[in-house]
């Protein structure tokens, strides 16, 4: 991870009621995680030492998502989450998996619902 990554061990999914359907720490096995992460989200290493892997919990995500709609808080960085993660596993993992959904972000969405304007981006932020 590069400098001021982080990794977020944690997940969860809701459905379009806000009921909670899936949420889990996930064990980023052998990961750092580094004090901004700690400091944004209040998780270590002693924390998450018994938690499932991603692997582990990949068919219920799987399982949940498939073929859905998904409204995502920043999609892209989310997007980006799942490939650097696919890329720590067997390509057939992913294969066993048919792990495809329809992601539309709320933070574009709802930035540009307030008209939050972004001269850097040229885009809504």
């Amino acid at each position: 991870m590069g400098k001021g990554a982080y990794w977020n061990a944690q997940i969860g999914i809701m459905n379009p009621l806000g009921n909670i359907v899936f949420e889990s720490l996930i064990n980023p096995v052998k990961r750092r995680i580094s004090r901004e992460a700690k400091d944004v989200h209040g998780t270590d290493f002693p924390m998450l030492k018994d938690a499932p892997t991603f692997q582990e919990i990949l068919p219920k995500i799987s399982d949940i998502l498939h073929g859905r709609l998904v409204i995502v808080y920043n999609a892209e960085f989310e997007k980006q989450m799942l490939i650097q993660t696919a890329a720590k596993y067997p390509k057939e993992l992913w294969e066993a998996y048919d792990f495809q959904c329809t992601m539309h972000c709320a933070m574009e969405e709802y930035s540009q619902y307030i008209g939050e304007w972004s001269d850097y981006f040229n885009n809504y932020k």
